[in-house]
């Protein structure tokens, strides 16, 4: 049955800058800054943009392939799910945690997952649905087939990470649900690609009559 929802739901959408670091921990207090301004301002949940953890790579050497450079990251994983777990518990937000690219157990094959944290550390995943020419061509990256909806005490949201959400379907999908929060962590490389997004988000959001909100990369 659906939850009873608090009058008002605050979303911080975090314009994360991807710049070069020197460890993990450096890592972990740029994005603990931005949580803890977002409870600072009394929000209650957090996006992340897709791929925000790309800053990542910096601790490596970036001049190698990217596929393989993906690989890496992938392994990094498990250290991201415990700091960001950390990070949702200390500062009481649901947080969406952009995406990171997570190596699939039973297949060995590379996906772009969103993971959304709840308060108390726990967490469930939402996987992309549709990969845009680089992730499949360069980044190796394979799709995920099925959509989830998350429940909250705010009510059901669904994650349509960049690219999906170009595709009516899959908000109508979660609409039809009963989620009328829609989440789009976006990471693009260009003004333009930014544009495209933002468009089809508002296009959702009045083709399902639902809220939608789009958390970009910048620089």
């Amino acid at each position: 049955p659906p939850m009873t929802s608090p009058d008002r739901l605050r979303i911080a959408s975090l314009q994360y800058l991807i710049r070069p670091v020197r460890s993990f921990d450096e890592f972990r207090d740029q994005v603990d800054g931005l949580l803890m301004t977002a409870a600072d301002y009394k929000c209650q949940m957090a996006v992340l943009p897709e791929y925000f953890t790309l800053q990542l790579l910096t601790l490596g050497n970036v001049k190698r392939p990217i596929n393989e450079q993906i690989r890496d990251l992938a392994k990094q994983v498990p250290r991201f799910l415990e700091t960001m777990s950390d990070l949702a518990r200390s500062s009481g937000l649901y947080v969406v945690g952009g995406t990171i690219p997570t190596i699939e157990d039973d297949t060995d094959d590379v996906r772009n997952v969103s993971y959304f944290f709840t308060p108390d550390g726990q967490y469930r995943s939402q996987g992309k649905l549709h990969m845009t020419r680089f992730e499949t061509e360069e980044w190796d990256v394979h799709a995920s087939s099925r959509l989830k909806i998350f429940e909250t005490p705010y009510g059901r949201l669904a994650i349509c990470i960049c690219y999906d959400v170009e595709f009516p379907e899959i908000a109508r999908a979660a609409a039809r649900h009963g989620a009328h929060i829609l989440i789009v962590p976006s990471c693009t490389d260009d003004r333009q690609g930014m544009l495209r997004v933002r468009y089809c988000a508002q296009a959702r959001a009045i083709e399902n009559q639902m809220f939608v909100v789009v958390a970009h990369t910048v620089g």
